[in-house]
């Protein structure tokens, strides 16, 4: 029986048969074996819209994807195999730069609510303990550098997307967490937002009664005398937005809910217009 992804759930591996979740165009099969778990990943970037959903198969079926679609094997093996998995969201590994389809201007003094989301990544924790196994991206986006071309700068994940000042459905997609972002312009000159980086490693993960994910609010101010860098601060709850949201992953770098970091490129984000 096809099911929604109950992210909150345990799993039972059955001996000889598969799990298969899909997520987005991604696919997985977690094959029980004796001493074995073996898990199989397929991304097929046309399910881009695919739902949730998660199901028993028998081991048959795990040769029925096309190898055109970019297979990968993992095999993991075990004293005793567990019999049980665990599958949580989670957010990418790395910061994700906004890239937004059109620049957005704010004067002086001005303030917006803006909608980004980001692709999730899927983590099959296993066993009692649950123990990390395998974590991977629903849909990796492509790599970008963000910042000076030297120790400063960092590898990032790129993303060209919506920047919605109104929430609408059409915003959600079944594989992405979506986060409200607070933009403020406290300097004395406008700037364009032409890229925007989102910290995701301080964010958690909400997930909601009708299965869409959400992380917690941020602020980000723009200050006169911090060209590139914008003070940072993280809700410490699901947004309004997330009603009834219940955390389902904490961040993957925790810390404080206030800090700095550098935001914004000075060259494209932080400009100022005639």
């Amino acid at each position: 029986m096809i099911e929604m992804i109950p992210w909150t759930a345990e799993h039972s591996l059955e001996l000889e048969r598969a799990l298969r979740v899909r997520l987005g165009p991604l696919e997985l099969l977690v094959t029980r074996r004796p001493r074995e778990l073996r898990v199989k990943s397929v991304n097929d970037p046309a399910q881009i819209a695919r739902v949730p959903e998660v199901e028993q198969v028998v081991v048959a079926e795990e040769a029925q994807a096309d190898s055109a679609l970019g297979q990968q094997t993992w095999r993991f093996g075990f004293t005793e195999e567990p019999e049980r998995l665990h599958i949580t969201p989670a957010l990418a590994d790395r910061p994700v730069i906004i890239r937004p389809e059109e620049p957005l201007t704010l004067l002086p003094g001005e303030e917006v609510r803006a909608y980004v989301s980001s692709p999730v990544w899927v983590r099959l924790l296993v066993g009692e303990a649950r123990r990390l196994m395998l974590e991977l991206p629903s849909h990796r986006p492509s790599d970008t550098w963000f910042g000076p071309l030297d120790h400063q700068g960092q590898l990032c994940y790129a993303l060209a997307t919506h920047l919605s000042l109104t929430w609408a459905d059409r915003l959600w997609k079944p594989n992405r967490a979506i986060t409200p972002v607070v933009i403020v312009n406290s300097a004395r000159e406008p700037f364009t937002v032409a890229r925007l980086r989102v910290p995701v490693g301080q964010l958690s993960i909400y997930g909601t009664p009708d299965q869409r994910l959400w992380t917690e609010r941020i602020t980000l101010t723009r200050r006169d005398d911090a060209e590139g860098e914008a003070r940072v601060t993280v809700d410490g709850e699901p947004p309004r937005e997330a009603t009834a949201g219940e955390l389902l992953s904490p961040p993957r770098a925790p810390g404080g809910r206030s800090f700095t970091l550098r935001a914004f490129e000075g060259a494209l984000f932080g400009r100022s217009v005639a």
